[in-house]
């Protein structure tokens, strides 16, 4: 699983580079001919407990930097997971009011 965050500012970069949640892998992207780069965070493994530490990388990364999410994998997972029970649960309940 993975989340990437495209940013502009360089004093971001190097504030960034120095964030290194436990068990989860950094890297450090710059775009050609551009002023913008990419960080991406990942760790192994497409489960609940991946999804949960990217969802705790992802909340400190957006309430700390002004970005621009490019890829949330725990995002999609959880939605993965709730889309299937929600809908049922519209389906069953949508006539009981």
């Amino acid at each position: 699983m993975k989340q990437e965050y495209l940013l502009l500012d360089e004093q971001e970069k190097n504030e960034i580079s120095k964030y290194k949640p436990e068990g989860v892998q950094t890297k450090l992207y710059s775009v050609e001919n551009g002023k913008c780069w990419y960080v991406e965070f990942s760790i192994e493994g497409e489960n609940i407990d991946s999804a949960r530490w990217l969802s705790e990388v992802d909340d400190y990364v957006r309430n700390s930097f002004k970005l621009t999410v490019l890829q949330n994998d725990s995002s999609k997972y959880f939605n993965n997971r709730l889309y299937p029970l929600m809908s049922s649960f519209e389906r069953e309940y949508s006539g009981a009011v």
